[in-house]
């Protein structure tokens, strides 16, 4: 970080920066502020005319990994037996566990309304191209060293015809939901509402994206599956451009998020969107115990414990140096199938939840 004075003009809640270097802009509140200069981006925090600034690199050169030291080998002295060495094609292929596009989910009564979200989506958005006309303009000027007053009068036009059309393109993608439910639709839809504000309590979710069998287990701690698996999220929020009155329950599983509405489910992925009535979804919970080598979750429960290579017996492998003992967690899961294509699996650290997020979406129906 660097200390520094400042010059700078205020044109609403934009502030350009005046340097030797050149013409800068800031965007923020008072003590912190997030800009661009001739040097590139920064933060920049503080008052009174003294401020620290700390600049922000545009990507990351990717981290080489450090090699270990050599080690020496005492002349004479014997050699530390070598590990034996994991034969290939100890497991079966990966299959995996995917939803169909969403664009093939459409629910009859939900036709018209994604036809519309899908026509709003489509719309061009007239704000880039302002802004970019605005960067040329004040490159140009800059470059052919034009008036500080015509650079601004172009910068301040440029400004507030980008903002003025960024907010007419949300305008006119948006789309509204607007819900008044009586009193038992009221009622199970909290009721469904809570039981998804449970399973967001586990402190790890996770959504299983693909799963392969075991062909020798002894290299892989015992275990007769395996899984690849990434973060999922549990909340509520509205998709973009999509304006209601009630915030629905949204899954996110990898590339797809699934939003609870009172009435039907949009599906996102991408730019691709479908919709699911409730009768044609159907959710199941379960148990499983799961091997766990990314550390436990604080809510986990751990039933046994085992080891990264195992013998016949079940116990460690001894030809393996540093044969790691790895916990067996019991951990929850809840599947989602339709007959139209919906195939997802996600698991929990902490069980127990499960079966009221079923019998929750079941009501729903």
């Amino acid at each position: 970080m660097g200390l520094y004075f400042r010059k700078s003009v205020r044109i609403g809640p934009f502030r350009v920066n005046l340097s030797k270097g050149g013409v800068g802009l800031s965007l923020g509140i008072p003590g912190l502020r997030v800009g661009s200069g001739p040097r590139g981006n920064y933060i920049q925090m503080g008052a009174r005319g003294i401020y620290y600034r700390a600049a922000l690199p545009l990507s990351k050169s990717p981290q080489r990994p450090i090699s270990p030291p050599p080690t020496s080998q005492t002349p004479g002295a014997p050699r530390a037996p070598k590990s034996p060495r994991i034969p290939d094609n100890t497991l079966a292929e990966f299959e995996t566990i995917e939803s169909r596009d969403p664009a093939s989910f459409v629910d009859s009564s939900s036709a018209q309304l994604l036809e519309e979200i899908r026509g709003k989506h489509r719309l061009i958005r007239c704000w880039p191209a302002i802004a970019t006309a605005t960067l040329v303009y004040i490159g140009f000027a800059i470059a052919n060293e034009w008036s500080t007053w015509a650079l601004l009068l172009g910068f301040i036009v440029g400004i507030t015809a980008s903002t003025f059309a960024y907010r007419w393109d949300i305008q006119r993608k948006l789309v509204a939901l607007h819900y008044e439910l009586e009193d038992a639709a009221l009622s199970n839809y909290t009721a469904f509402v809570s039981s998804a504000t449970a399973l967001a309590r586990a402190t790890r979710q996770w959504h299983i994206s693909a799963r392969a069998g075991v062909k020798d287990r002894k290299y892989h701690a015992g275990a007769g599956v395996s899984v690849r698996r990434k973060k999922a999220a549990i909340g509520t929020a509205l998709p973009a451009f999509v304006v209601s009155n009630l915030d629905p329950v949204a899954i996110a599983l990898s590339d797809t998020t699934f939003y609870f509405f009172p009435d039907r489910i949009l599906v996102y992925r991408g730019n691709n969107l479908g919709a699911l009535a409730y009768s044609d979804l159907e959710a199941s919970a379960s148990t499983t115990r799961f091997i766990e080598s990314e550390g436990v979750a604080s809510d986990a429960r751990v039933v046994e414990h085992t080891w990264q290579y195992v013998n016949k017996t079940g116990g460690p492998d001894r030809r393996f140096k540093n044969n790691r003992k790895l916990p067996v967690c019991e951990y929850g899961q809840l599947a989602l199938k339709s007959a139209s294509g919906v195939n997802e699996l996600m698991m929990f650290s902490a069980h127990g939840s499960e079966p009221g997020f079923v019998a929750a979406l079941r009501l729903l129906r």
